[in-house]
């Protein structure tokens, strides 16, 4: 369950889903399933860009 100042910016269900709040200058947390990862803004986009140059152009994730 996110924190009552936060703001859901994206959901895939109802345990898997992005928010953000004010905490800490913007704090994102990503919640999924048993989880959740409190990242910073810096923190996001770096995952969004390693996550990004994993995938293929099909979204599958490349192998090593």
């Amino acid at each position: 369950m996110e924190p009552e100042h936060a703001e859901v910016v994206a959901r895939l269900s109802e345990g898997r889903y992005l928010a953000r709040c004010s905490c800490n200058g913007g704090t994102y947390h990503l919640h999924w399933d048993a989880a959740t990862f409190r990242l910073t803004p810096e923190g996001l986009t770096f995952l969004a860009q390693v996550l990004e140059e994993r995938m293929d152009r099909e979204g599958r994730f490349a192998s090593d």
